[in-house]
């Protein structure tokens, strides 16, 4: 009888176990399906030209507002330092060039 009770109690514990590594298992595989899914869209950047804005309506406006914001010589700055912009570039000149270009 005691080797009967051990056995159930050995089979019963065996069942869990493998539920417990099935249900494991689905979760990994549902995350793998969503760690590469391309639909989700985590994070995204956009280029938009300072020609594109200067094509649309009042787009010259836009250019000299973005111009005028604070966060532009941060922007600027961050351009230098990237060096996409030499370092000896004045905020006034590129500010004078862009207005200058637009007209």
């Amino acid at each position: 009888m005691k080797e009967n009770c051990s056995n159930k109690f050995a089979y019963h514990v065996s069942q869990c176990i493998h539920r417990v590594i099935q249900v494991i298992s689905d979760t990994e595989t549902e995350l793998a399906r969503i760690w590469n899914t391309s639909s989700l869209v985590v994070n995204s950047n956009y280029v938009i030209t300072l020609d594109r804005i200067a094509k649309k309506e009042r787009g010259l406006a836009l250019i000299r507002r973005i111009l005028e914001e604070e966060a532009f010589e941060k922007q600027v700055k961050e351009w230098i330092d990237l060096r996409i912009l030499p370092k000896n570039l004045e905020l006034k000149t590129l500010k004078d060039k862009i207005i200058v270009e637009d007209k």
